[in-house]
């Protein structure tokens, strides 16, 4: 998984609280879906898996679920995903500067989310499933173009192509790549409603978050993307949310293609939670978020 110790290495002081993370959300997604979906597979901690095509061998048992067991446990990773560092620096820090050296480096995932709802759209053929696809795409279409306004207000120096490339936005990269890469893994058109529902749980948090941040500091009322605005206009989906929602909870998952739902809505938190590291922008900040996790002593 991206950020972690696929390679042999061990991984940085930040992934290694990420990767606490993780387990929590993991226990606290598996503790939340009823019992059917550890029978129907068993695919541990993202971190301990070892996959083949998002399954570990010998992981299937023969037990279908239905899609509300599913989104238990995206909810259930989503209450971990929300214990990420970087949400205690946003909630202490005194200005909006935070946003300053956060907004660049999100820059790279914001563009590719939106290649990422297009393709996927394509590849949906179910009727049904490609109009909850098709709306997602639209709902969030032009969202990018509040993203770059909210830049150049936050970023006086702007943002070049050799830094969008550079060392400092490697993890959105990374983590970007990993994410689009699932529109092409999923092997079905539920896996593909499955990514999107995982990619949008990490949204409620970050901002619902990020609206709390910029109202509470001078000119945060002034951003579009990163507000209360973008927040408002995502709870205004609710009422076709729950449409898409019911029409969802129709639909099961064979035992094999609920191991490769659960595998996928593990990896996209990795991703996120690499991605977020990255976020955790300066030593001091890192510093600071390693310690309150308990992973370092406190120097006087």
């Amino acid at each position: 998984m991206l950020g972690w110790t696929r390679d042999g290495r061990r991984g940085s002081a930040m992934n290694n609280v990420h990767r606490a993370a993780v387990d929590l959300a993991h226990r606290s997604a598996c503790a939340s879906v009823p019992r059917q979906w550890s029978v129907a597979c068993d695919v541990p901690a993202p971190h301990a898996a070892s996959e083949v095509g998002g399954v570990r061998a010998g992981a299937v048992r023969a037990r279908a679920i239905h899609m509300r067991t599913v989104r238990a446990y995206i909810a259930g990773c989503q209450k971990g995903f929300a214990l990420h560092p970087l949400f205690e620096l946003l909630h202490a820090a005194p200005t909006l500067e935070l946003a300053s050296r956060v907004a660049p480096r999100l820059a790279f995932w914001v563009m590719a989310f939106q290649d990422l709802l297009r393709l996927n759209e394509q590849l949906v053929t179910d009727p049904e499933l490609r109009r909850i696809a098709r709306h997602h795409k639209a709902e969030d279409a032009g969202h990018d173009r509040w993203f770059v306004a909210d830049l150049e207000r936050l970023s006086a120096g702007g943002l070049g192509i050799a830094q969008l490339f550079g060392p400092d936005h490697r993890a959105t990269r990374d983590a970007a790549y990993a994410l689009v890469s699932e529109v092409f893994r999923a092997a079905s058109d539920l896996e593909r409603i499955v990514l999107l529902l995982a990619v949008e749980s990490t949204g409620h948090v970050f901002f619902e978050r990020m609206a709390t941040f910029a109202s509470s500091h001078a000119g945060g009322e002034q951003l579009r993307y990163f507000s209360g605005h973008h927040l408002k206009v995502e709870q205004a989906h609710a009422v076709f949310e729950q449409r898409a929602l019911a029409t969802l909870d129709a639909y099961t998952l064979g035992p094999v293609e609920a191991a490769r739902a659960r595998a996928l809505v593990a990896r996209v938190y990795a991703a996120f939670g690499a991605m977020f590291d990255g976020l955790c922008v300066d030593r001091a900040s890192r510093r600071r978020s390693v310690r309150e996790a308990g992973l370092e002593p406190a120097r006087g």
